[in-house]
């Protein structure tokens, strides 16, 4: 809603000034094309990589638990055990219930730690990107002398006169054309 507003009173603002300078940036490539982009989505993926190996283990301690559970069970059913024995064996069957209980709900915390984690780490890795790109536009557009820098990604419709973008990733030292063809035929390699 805030996006529409903004672009009506865009539009307004031409229509009182005809001499309103708009630019507009592809924000997505921006964000995709961006010089940590890479490093950040490989930092996310050792991260990701890391919790999963921790849950494993969890998981793994769990199965040991189940496995002597049902070992203690079958223990347990013996009838020649001793009174004695069968108190025994049975106190061992609610410890490792309890411990088994214990373990599962610490997997499932972890699990939930390890995603919000995650999100966040994404979250604040994202954030700091889109903030040095905010900066490079801002800087460019006060160079260049435009008013108004549009995200052509929400705007319904900007004429590719006014696109920008390659001109904001140069600031980043990289080349748009390359990396748009780079990623075009990564994709079709990922098709086949």
């Amino acid at each position: 809603m805030k996006k529409i507003v903004f672009a009506l009173a865009v539009m307004a603002a031409m229509a009182v000034s005809a001499e309103l300078k708009i630019a507009s940036v592809n924000m997505m490539e921006l964000v995709a094309f961006h010089p940590r982009h890479d490093d950040d989505k490989k930092l996310l993926k050792s991260k990701d990589a890391e919790y999963k190996k921790r849950l494993e283990e969890k998981r793994d301690a769990i199965d040991k638990i189940e496995k002597e559970f049902r070992e203690a069970q079958q223990e347990a059913q013996n009838p020649m055990l001793t009174d004695s024995a069968k108190k025994l064996a049975y106190a061992k069957l609610e410890d490792l219930q309890k411990r088994g209980i214990a373990a599962q709900g610490e997997y499932r915390s972890s699990a939930q730690d390890y995603q919000a984690d995650l999100q966040k780490l994404e979250t604040d890795l994202l954030r700091a990107i889109t903030s040095s790109i905010r900066e490079k536009i801002e800087s460019f557009a006060k160079d260049k002398g435009y008013d108004v820098v549009l995200d052509a990604t929400t705007t319904p419709y900007i004429s590719k006169s006014v696109d920008v973008t390659d001109d904001v990733l140069k600031l980043f030292g990289v080349d748009g054309e390359a990396k748009r063809a780079a990623a075009k035929k990564e994709m079709e390699e990922q098709s086949k």
